[in-house]
């Protein structure tokens, strides 16, 4: 699980497969300290051989003096583990949640008892391609560009308020894979903005749309 999370007293973060993702916004925080300071990263499972390579979240924390924690996730023990996650968020005071690259869904019951801000990072050009496998589904749809879009979260699927996109051309020359690429690269972005914007109060909220003030 993935995600990044601030709060009055400080930022932390939650992580799956997703340490190039969290990178950027560790990286602000090392040059350009937010006014909140980082308090932790959370990870859903550990990394097998590819996604270790492509960044360890782990070693991200360790790196940036971050601490971490790995908590298992599954159908069997989902409720046990958003239990865990939320005494976590509680006992660090955290008032900001981002999900970079969660891969499984937050229930209802969890955003109920965390009343805070969620951010969500989709690897997709929302309200196109929601759920599971965008870039497989961009693929199959012949589309000419692919994006990423932050949003906050709320009980329906990838339908909240959108705080910032992105977006890269891509061409018949493009496989899955390369979309996969080229959309981890506009992730990076896309996140770290949102992050800071929100950390600035530059976000206002209205209705199911945000106005960001530069």
């Amino acid at each position: 699980m993935a995600a990044v999370v601030a709060s009055s007293v400080g930022l932390a973060a939650v992580d799956e497969v997703s340490g190039p993702v969290l990178q950027p916004p560790l990286d602000v925080e090392l040059q350009e300290p937010w006014p909140r300071p980082l308090k932790g990263l959370m990870t859903e499972d550990a990394f097998d051989e590819h996604e270790v390579a492509d960044g360890d979240a782990k070693h991200h924390a360790e790196f940036y003096g971050v601490p971490y924690y790995e908590i298992s996730v599954s159908k069997e023990n989902k409720l046990q583990a958003e239990a865990q996650q939320l005494e976590l968020l509680e006992k660090n005071r955290i008032d900001l949640a981002v999900l970079a690259r969660y891969m499984q869904v937050l229930s209802n019951d969890f955003i109920r008892r965390y009343p805070r801000p969620i951010i969500n990072i989709h690897h997709s050009f929302l309200p196109a391609f929601v759920g599971a496998k965008p870039h497989q589904q961009a693929f199959q749809r012949g589309v000419k560009l692919i994006g990423a879009t932050a949003h906050y979260v709320t009980e329906a699927l990838d339908d909240g308020p959108i705080i910032e996109q992105g977006v890269a051309r891509i061409t018949h020359k493009d496989d899955v894979d390369d979309l996969v690429e080229k959309g981890r690269d506009l992730e990076k972005v896309v996140l770290s903005r949102a992050v800071r914007w929100h950390i600035e109060n530059r976000i206002l909220l209205h209705g199911n749309r945000t106005v960001i003030f530069e």
